[in-house]
């Protein structure tokens, strides 16, 4: 049954997709990792008076029910709130620490599940994903009136057949609070198909989805992707799509293959009003996206290729392999880029180039080189930044750490190395730096078993980019400059760690950082049994090299201050610190 004023584009038959949002601190909730039977939303926005009295009702309800049986989401979804001003809320109304602030700042969440007005509370089974109850949390407020005291108490009769079993009396009433203004991307106002959706799906998904690239399949026309459309819902609701993790609203990177929250609304709001085709032609079976590249640098200037192919077993556990291979150069060369091309995806897990040489014998703690290019799945291929490169020593011996896994069937591969020269010598060395713990014992279950781990700098430097490791427990990193004046600056952060995509961030302006920073790298594993990438919820977990195990390392890629900019940059470095 749907009442009047609550469209829903759902029924309460209708599973809810997985979704995340980041709270007010930047921190990640997704659904389906709750650990509670039931997940409740509560839909509010900075001022509704209705909301806000609320709250203490929801503080009630919490202390009555275990964080196993209720989780409780405060959830924003009013576009011109942002996270600062949804914080100050919390912190007025005393609930900051008590409840998550959540931000929907698509509106896609709200507007699938037909949530008209604040104060709306909407109760979901986490195992099932189905809405058991929707509507006011009682009876006391409606909209500029309120009785002494509720005579209802929908929510917690609700969550109390919930829990007992039964079936919910009253699964639906109408919610009394502040109307939510839906942006007209989301409601489907003048949204086209052809003119409107394709486009998007052409600018920014058929880089993979289609023929020959890495998508699991192609946007070819209207009735492939209106096949997919509860997928494409999904993984919008859950940020899994587009493939970037690092938090929007804190730096600012190159390459961001990231969709606007206008083409993020449009997609999800026509997708909820049926994925209609409409009028127009079809322009994805006109767009043409070339095949994934041998060599996406292009040809390189000399290529390393495995001494012979190596031969993956069916099945087992395999330990890393360091192949040795002589350089390929009789004299220094200096390189403006290096490209890995993995000979078998399905089987290369990563690939590490090292370089060592006589009397250059520094390395990362490998004993094995200098690290010189790296390649994982969700590794794009990118020339080094303008005026910086990295030096290949004459008669050096290159150590390819090859790290494959097994996939049912006996494989084989032949990974090439690709190197492109620079004329000269540049202005400034590109060099790899890493803070590293080694050291963290994770619990067995728990959700958020936290770490870090430090890197000093010991002379003025100016960070390039910053890539997190962890393996399949890897959860979140986030990258800090603690100055010397005391000062500390968020530099990145990544509140959804994905071991499927391990990406580099590349600054869109070099960072000064001056001597005597260290950059602190905190961090989180989900050991838990709600991670679905979790081999073994039920063991503790140290460091390892291999996928089952665990890894913390926070890469930072960075060279000299530039002359001309030594003393005012550095100067100011810090001054913005948090």
């Amino acid at each position: 049954m749907v009442l009047p004023g609550i469209a829903r584009a759902m029924t309460m038959a209708d599973e809810v997709p997985n979704f995340a949002m980041l709270d007010a601190h930047g921190r990640y909730y997704e659904f389906h990792r709750a650990e509670s039977r039931a997940v409740v939303l509560f839909f509010t926005e900075n001022g509704c008076p209705v909301s806000r009295q609320c709250i203490h009702k929801l503080k009630t309800i919490r202390d009555q029910f275990t964080e196993r049986e209720v989780a409780i989401w405060v959830v924003d979804a009013n576009t011109s709130d942002d996270r600062k001003s949804v914080l100050k809320e919390a912190e007025e109304l005393g609930a900051e620490r008590v409840f998550p602030f959540l931000r929907d700042d698509t509106q896609g969440l709200a507007h699938l599940l037909g949530v008209t007005r604040t104060a709306t509370v909407v109760a979901i089974d986490r195992k099932s994903g189905h809405v058991f109850y929707q509507g006011a949390m009682d009876d006391q407020f409606s909209e500029g009136a309120a009785k002494p005291d509720p005579q209802q108490k929908y929510l917690e009769n609700a969550l109390q057949d919930f829990l007992a079993s039964r079936p919910v009396k009253q699964p639906e009433v109408p919610a009394h609070g502040c109307l939510i203004k839906y942006e007209p991307e989301l409601t489907g106002t003048n949204v086209s198909y052809a003119h409107d959706i394709a486009p998007i799906l052409e600018k920014h998904c058929l880089s993979c989805h289609s023929p020959g690239n890495i998508g699991p399949f192609s946007m070819s026309d209207y009735q492939k992707v209106h096949s997919k459309s509860d997928m494409i819902q999904e993984v919008l609701l859950s940020r899994r799509m587009p493939p970037w993790s690092a938090d929007q609203e804190l730096g600012h990177f190159t390459q961001e293959p990231t969709m606007t929250l206008e083409e993020k609304r449009a997609l999800l709001g026509w997708i909820a009003d049926g994925a209609r085709r409409g009028e127009g032609e079809d322009p994805l079976p006109q767009a043409h996206v070339a095949p994934a590249a041998y060599w996406p640098l292009g040809q390189p200037d000399f290529i390393v290729k495995l001494p012979k192919p190596e031969e993956v077993p069916a099945t087992g556990v395999l330990e890393y392999r360091h192949i040795k291979i002589n350089s390929p150069v009789t004299e220094d060369t200096w390189l403006g880029a290096v490209s890995i091309h993995p000979g078998n995806r399905k089987v290369v897990h990563h690939c590490i180039v090292r370089v060592k040489s006589s009397g250059r014998g520094a390395d990362d703690g490998s004993g094995r080189g200098m690290p010189l290019q790296g390649w994982a799945p969700g590794y794009q291929s990118g020339r080094f930044p303008e005026g910086t490169g990295r030096l290949l020593p004459k008669n050096s011996v290159l150590d390819l750490e090859m790290h494959y896994t097994t996939m049912g069937s006996p494989q084989s591969d032949e990974t090439e190395i690709g190197f492109y020269k620079l004329p000269e010598k540049p202005k400034l060395v590109l060099n790899t730096r890493a803070a590293i713990n080694q050291d963290f014992s994770i619990p067995p279950g728990e959700s958020d078993a936290q770490t870090f781990a430090m890197c000093p700098i010991k002379a003025d430097s100016q960070l390039i980019s910053m890539a997190p490791h962890m393996h399949l427990r890897g959860s979140w990193m986030r990258f800090e400059a603690l100055y010397a004046n005391g000062k500390r600056e968020t530099l990145l952060s990544v509140p959804h760690y994905d071991f499927n995509w391990q990406t580099s961030y590349r600054l869109a302006q070099p960072k000064i950082l001056p001597a005597g920073t260290w950059v602190i790298c905190s961090g989180g594993f989900d050991n838990s049994p709600q991670n679905p990438n979790n081999p073994a919820p039920e063991k503790r977990i140290a460091w390892g090299d291999q996928s089952f195990e665990e890894m913390f390392i926070g890469f930072l890629e960075t060279t000299a201050v530039p002359e001309g900019e030594h003393s005012s940059q550095t100067a100011s470095a810090g001054a913005g610190g948090q």
